[in-house]
C-alpha cells in the first residue's frame, strides 16, 4: 500500500514481456487499479514448447534463447521449454479466473513474438476484456497501437473515481 497514491488513478501499462505483468496485475491487484494495458502481451502459447521451437524466427534479428533464460530465471534452454508454460501460464495458474479490473488487450494480427492468440484467449475467462488487434502488424501492432491506447487511458482516467 502506498498512501501518497490514488489507487483509483492508477493503470498498469505493460509493453511486450511487461504486458504478462499489467494483465497478472489486472487480476491479482484487480481492487487497486483502475485500469491495465497488455500491450503485445503473452499469456499462455508464448511460452509453450511449440511456439518456443521458434523463438528465434520471430521480428528480432538475434537470439531470444538468453533473454528468456534470464528473464524466467532458469538454468538451461531445456528445462525452460520443459517447466516455463506450467510454471508462468496465466491460464494454468489460474490467474485469469481472478476478478480484474478493466483490461484493454492490444496487439499486431501478425505479431511474432507474442502470439494475437494468447490475448484472444483472455476472453474466455473472468471479467469481459476490451481489445483491438491491428490488422497487418507486427509486434505490439505499431503505430496505430497508441491511437487507441492514448484514448482510451484518458477514459479510464475520467471516469475513475
Amino acid at each position: 500500500s502506498q498512501p501518497q497514491l490514488n489507487e483509483k488513478k492508477v493503470i498498469a501499462w505493460g509493453l511486450s514481456a511487461g504486458g504478462y505483468h499489467a494483465i497478472r496485475l489486472a487480476h491479482t491487484h484487480a481492487s487497486q487499479l483502475a485500469g491495465a494495458v497488455g500491450h503485445g502481451a503473452g499469456t499462455h502459447h508464448y511460452i509453450g514448447a511449440e511456439w518456443l521451437k521458434e523463438v528465434n524466427h520471430h521480428e528480432y534479428p538475434f537470439d531470444l534463447r538468453r533473454a528468456y533464460l534470464g528473464k524466467y530465471g532458469y538454468g538451461s534452454w531445456e528445462e525452460l521449454v520443459e517447466k516455463c508454460q506450467k510454471d508462468f501460464s496465466l491460464v494454468d495458474n489460474g490467474i485469469v479466473n481472478q476478478m480484474s479490473c478493466r483490461l484493454l488487450l492490444i496487439n499486431g494480427m501478425l505479431d511474432g513474438c507474442m502470439p494475437v492468440e494468447d490475448s484472444m484467449l483472455l476472453m474466455e475467462y473472468g471479467r469481459p476484456k476490451e481489445a483491438r488487434f491491428i490488422q497487418g502488424r507486427a509486434h505490439m501492432g505499431y503505430p496505430e497501437a497508441n491511437s487507441v491506447v492514448f484514448p482510451w487511458l484518458e477514459e479510464v482516467m475520467g471516469t475513475a473515481s
